[in-house]
């Protein structure tokens, strides 16, 4: 997914889907089918993100009383995973519902680390931000409030970090703090040269900072040059 390979991670979630299958696991079964909902998602297939995630969250709701870490940590994943193409869709309320639930289930879990996946209330409150940013009407400067309640050394998972920092640079860059956007920008790559190279909205933020920067040889426009991104003509 990463690497831009879709066909390719379709074909390995549904191996993963049918592995679960065989081991008789529920749990296994539903972080199988948030990384099939990413997938989705990245196909542009937002509807059915969202309701497959959606459908495997119900099936999987555990009683608050009684729930392990595991099983809240598999249902708030489903939740977070169909809340973003949720926000695609511009439903954003839908959208803060879900996380809302999955925030509730990730403080009664604590942070987990279970199927291969980490889930804690900070990874929630990071998806807040990711999800401002999206659908037709961002709102950039919700993200920077969300962003606010956010330490840096909290987020455990390098590239979970990074890939929260890109949204915050995308939301200074879109409420007018290009400076900022850009010193974001080049810390994440900085830590994660290869990774940063196949976001997509990294590149967006840099190829839009780049059609209104005039001056040359500036860190932008080397930036813009590993990142592969050409100047509007």
């Amino acid at each position: 997914m990463q690497a831009g390979h879709l066909d390719w991670a379709y074909t390995a979630v549904e191996r993963q889907l049918a592995a679960a299958a065989r081991a008789s696991d529920p749990l296994l079964e539903g972080m199988a089918v948030s990384t099939l909902s990413w997938v989705l998602l990245r196909q542009g297939r937002w509807e059915q993100a969202q309701d497959i995630a959606v459908r495997k969250a119900q099936d999987l709701k555990p009683g608050f009383m009684k729930a392990t870490g595991p099983q809240l940590a598999v249902y708030g994943n489903l939740l977070t995973s169909a809340a973003t193409p949720a926000a695609r869709r511009d439903a954003h309320d839908d959208a803060m519902t879900l996380l809302q639930a999955a925030e509730a289930a990730a403080v009664r879990s604590g942070p987990v680390r279970s199927y291969g996946t980490a889930f804690s209330v900070v990874d929630v409150r990071t998806q807040k931000v990711n999800i401002s940013l999206a659908g037709t009407a961002p709102r950039p400067d919700r993200a920077l409030e969300f962003a606010g309640d956010i330490r840096l050394e909290s987020i455990s998972r390098p590239v979970h970090s990074a890939a929260h920092r890109v949204d915050v640079a995308q939301a200074r860059y879109q409420t007018g703090d290009s400076d900022g956007a850009l010193a974001t920008l080049l810390e994440v790559e900085a830590e994660q040269p290869e990774w940063i190279k196949f976001q997509a909205d990294a590149v967006a933020t840099v190829g839009e900072m780049l059609e209104t920067e005039r001056r040359r040889n500036t860190p932008l426009r080397a930036i813009a040059t590993r990142l592969g991104v050409e100047p509007a003509l």
